[in-house]
């Protein structure tokens, strides 16, 4: 007996490891999340009920608390966070008939607490990707509602001023999908998703140098209903629709794509951000009914259940060791 205990062997292998998990007061899937400062805010999302309050965890202490104010009911929308406001835009509101795309864009300031504002989307949708470059959201794909009450995938693409609420046409993505995009430096990549033909592998990169789309190497595997952020030289996919546990790393050098150990299931419809060098992933579900990807036309809803209340809180491995 020397007195030691033998030490884990490193994890070689993973670029990822989870370093921690919070709780959040209420379970959600297609929620929308941001950060500001020492926050990650949450909002909206499904669940057993429909969600009206938004949560925001502390980083420093690993407190989660709701916020006061009473937000539109929304799903598969986007946050992003400019000049200390959340703009909150798309998703479906589910408390309207046939679940039409919603076009109210909230304006949150968290210094009072209030909805300071609300402003128009001409083309509202549901599932659509957005990255933000500089005072400009980039929105492109998601679906919209047809006149026969279902969803049809767009390669609409669109700037959102932030600064002003304009809102100007972009250089259509090539394929029609919902999906997640994620900025990295000055470029825009959207990575899989759902189209008319299923679920891609598809990965195409937004260009404002060139004002055009350029298509990188595939994924090694379909993938939908994910979240995906951008840390290191990857882009980090979690959940789909038929595997909640599953991740993806998208290398950004070799254009190859890692499937990585499963992680905690209820990562489809999942949330993802990326912030001071530390990835959070936030609720989520482990079943795979969802409005987005079906056909079944109008009466067609987002089951619930299988939601979780987890922050999953993710970052790079320091033993990690390409091969």
């Amino acid at each position: 007996m020397t007195g030691l205990m033998a030490q884990k062997k490193p994890d070689t292998d993973n670029p990822l490891v989870k370093v921690a998990e919070y709780h959040m007061h209420l379970a959600r899937r297609g929620a929308a999340v941001a950060a500001l400062g020492d926050y990650i805010y949450i909002f909206g999302g499904a669940g057993g009920s429909p969600i009206y309050q938004a949560e925001r965890l502390d980083i420093r202490t690993g407190k989660v608390e709701l916020l006061p104010p009473q937000f539109r009911q929304r799903v598969f929308h986007n946050a992003v966070e400019h000049d200390g406001k959340f703009h909150l835009i798309g998703g479906s509101g589910r408390s309207r008939a046939n679940l039409p795309n919603e076009e109210v864009i909230e304006i949150y300031d968290p210094a009072t607490n209030e909805i300071a504002s609300q402003r128009v989307a001409p083309n509202p949708r549901v599932a659509a990707g957005a990255a933000k470059l500089g005072h400009d959201l980039l929105v492109v794909g998601g679906g919209r509602v047809n006149k026969a009450g279902s969803f049809t995938q767009t390669n609409l693409a669109e700037f959102y001023d932030l600064d002003t609420g304009a809102w100007r046409a972009a250089p259509a993505m090539p394929t029609p999908r919902n999906a997640k995009a994620v900025t990295v430096g000055q470029f825009v990549l959207v990575l899989g998703g759902y189209g008319s033909g299923g679920k891609l592998k598809t990965v195409e990169m937004f260009v404002p140098q060139e004002g055009g789309w350029k298509k990188l190497p595939d994924l090694t595997t379909s993938v939908e209903s994910h979240s995906a952020a951008f840390l290191g030289s990857w882009i980090f996919l979690f959940g789909d629709n038929e595997r909640s546990d599953q991740i993806l790393a998208y290398e950004l050098k070799s254009r190859k794509t890692l499937r990585l150990p499963p992680g905690t299931s209820h990562m489809s419809y999942s949330a993802a951000i990326s912030h001071d060098g530390l990835i959070y992933v936030v609720g989520g579900a482990a079943t795979s009914e969802s409005i987005i990807t079906t056909k079944r036309g109008r009466g067609a809803d987002f089951r619930s259940g299988g939601e979780t209340d987890l922050i999953q809180v993710f970052a790079l491995n320091p033993d990690y060791q390409p091969k």
